[in-house]
């Protein structure tokens, strides 16, 4: 599990880098994600294992990723703009996961 924090650090370098060219960093925020959320299974798995704090961030992820998911998929909130429902909120969300990691590699 302490090898997660290295993959999502990188990951998420990888993904930056690549925003200066905006295109290929949208791209590769998809990468991210499946990335994540993988991670997030493997986590999940190991969730007895988690001190107590841990799970709690890991479950407030959770929300906030199923949320997210879920008004991208169902297109209700337009309103608010195609960058901060598309972009900005999944990159807060995915430093939350890399801070995550970060705790269990520190545990």
């Amino acid at each position: 599990m302490k090898r997660l924090y290295n993959i999502n650090k990188w990951l998420i370098i990888i993904t930056l880098l690549l925003y200066l060219t905006f295109y290929l960093g949208m791209l590769f925020q998809m990468v991210l994600g499946v990335g994540q959320v993988l991670m997030s299974f493997y986590m999940l798995y190991n969730y007895n294992k988690l001190e107590k704090q841990i799970k709690f961030l890991f479950n407030i992820y959770l929300v906030s990723v199923v949320t997210i998911l879920s008004v991208i998929a169902f297109g209700k909130i337009i309103s608010t703009g195609f960058i901060t429902i598309h972009l900005i909120i999944p990159m807060l969300i995915a430093f939350f996961h890399l801070y995550i990691t970060y705790r269990i590699q520190k545990s």
